[in-house]
Parts: C-alpha cells; structure tokens; sequence
C-alpha cells in the first residue's frame, strides 16, 4: 500500500463525484423523463391497441350481421321474384286459355254459321227439285197448283 497516493484517490473521487453531478444533472434526468414520457406512450398505445381490437371485434361482428341480413334479404328477393314468375305465369297461361276459347267459340259459330247455311241451301235445292217434280207430275194450268208453286218459290226466296 505504500505506492498508493491519497491525493491521487482524493482526486479521482471528487472527480467521480463531479461526472456523477453532471450525468445527474445534464444526462440522468433528461434520459429518465424520456423513459417516462416513452413509458406513457407505449401505454396509451396499448389502450389504442385495445380499443383497436374492440372496435374491429364490433366491426367483424357488425359485417357478419350485415352479411346475415343481405343473405336473408336475398333469399326473400329470390323467394318474391319466383312467386312473381309464378302468378306471371299463371297469368299468361289463363290469357292463352282465354285466347284458346274464345278461338273455339268463334270457330263453333263459324262452323254453325256454315251449317245452317248449307242446310237452308239443301232445303232450297229439295226445295226447287219438288217444284220441278211437281211442275211435270201436276197441270202446270191449274190455277191452284199455280199458286201453290208461286207460294212456296217466293217462300224460297224470302
């Protein structure tokens, strides 16, 4: 221990103790509320992060609401559309029935038109094949006979 200055010790502690002052005052308080207000920060980003969380979990849960909904909404569209093409359908389908009878009822009375028709032309020519027959069978010179004929051609022709 004899080569052991004590003014060399002295002196290397008070110069530690000034470093020590000055890291205190010009480095350790600086350093610490940096780490202070970085402490404060990360913690509210952690709330953030939280809230973050929270509010996409509400959105998520929000979207797949959303999306039960338009499903639901879609398949009552789809259900509405189909029963709408039903009834256009039947619609369309009592019109051609419709369109169908009343082209058998015009058809009906076009073919009794034809069949009265022809029958009132079968009676005329019965008609007119008696008055010859009767014309060479009986005296044309009779006036009732005469009469007769002319009665029943003007019935003819009325």
């Amino acid at each position: 221990m004899e080569n052991i200055d004590i003014m060399i010790v002295l002196a290397q502690i008070v110069n530690f103790l000034i470093l020590f002052l000055l890291f205190k005052k010009f480095l350790a308080d600086p350093l610490n509320s940096a780490l202070l207000k970085r402490r404060a920060l990360l913690a509210k980003l952690a709330q953030a992060d939280e809230e973050y969380a929270a509010i996409l979990e509400k959105a998520k849960s929000e979207q797949k609401d959303i999306l039960i909904q338009a499903r639901r909404d879609a398949e009552k569209l789809l259900r509405d559309m189909e029963d709408l093409s039903k009834i256009k359908g039947d619609d369309i389908v009592a019109l051609a029935e419709k369109r169908a009878d009343s082209i058998i009822a015009s058809g009906k009375r076009e073919v009794e038109k034809e069949k009265i028709y022809m029958m009132w032309e079968m009676k005329e020519k019965i008609l007119e094949l008696t008055l010859k027959l009767n014309e060479k069978i009986l005296d044309k010179t009779d006036p009732k006979n005469k009469a007769f004929i002319q009665k029943e051609l003007n019935l003819l022709t009325s």
